[in-house]
């Protein structure tokens, strides 16, 4: 297998960039792919119904941008506007971080594998949660019982932790592994993972 020079040097150094890269462009790149994933819902929508919610959601985001706007501008120069900018979206970082954490060093299937998993069992292996306490339960936003979010996306995020029970209960009953580890713990897991893609493709030949 050959690699470019420029994947080389990237993936050589992810297990050091994971964290500040998380940190700091993370929620600017929610913005992003959310806008892009509303639009083409709207313009793309096969059903009035599914244009209705992605016209929803596209206007949501031009009225948060018009206030978030009008509030930055209040700030007197344009270093206070940057700082609180900067302040006001890198300190969410953590969300992002944990985010990824609870995707990435998990078992990954083809589209025929994912079929043969079937749904409750794909999504137990490809999600972990993040154990959490009363001091940083705030932090994670509700997100780090990951696994309930993906079984019950529509569910509201303050009453993923009321059916944790009733997927744990599922999973002893059927032998499936239920993951959750602390936030220390999974980004342990996860950069011993990206250290040993580096070291891997450190012996791939450039092409």
């Amino acid at each position: 297998t050959r690699v470019d020079f420029l994947t080389r040097c990237l993936v050589s150094v992810q297990h050091f960039t994971f964290l500040p890269v998380s940190v700091v462009i993370g929620r600017f790149n929610f913005y992003l792919i959310s806008f892009l994933s509303a639009l083409k819902r709207l313009v793309f929508a096969s059903r009035s119904r599914e244009a209705l919610g992605g016209f929803a959601d596209v206007l949501g985001m031009l009225l948060f941008w018009t206030w978030y706007v009008a509030l930055v501008s209040q700030f007197e120069t344009s270093r206070e506007r940057l700082c609180f900018v900067l302040a006001s979206n890198w300190t969410v970082g953590i969300l992002h971080i944990q985010l990824v954490l609870s995707h990435l060093a998990t078992d990954t299937f083809t589209a025929e594998e994912e079929r043969e998993q079937q749904f409750f069992t794909f999504q137990l292996k490809t999600s972990r949660n993040i154990d959490s306490d009363w001091y940083d339960h705030w932090f994670h936003g509700g997100l780090e019982f990951q696994i309930e979010h993906h079984l019950f996306p529509q569910l509201p995020r303050h009453n993923l932790e009321k059916v944790k029970p009733l997927v744990k209960e599922i999973c002893e009953r059927h032998g499936i592994e239920y993951q959750s580890t602390s936030f220390s713990n999974a980004v342990s897991v996860v950069l011993k993972d990206f250290r040993g893609l580096a070291m891997d493709i450190a012996n791939l030949r450039m092409g």
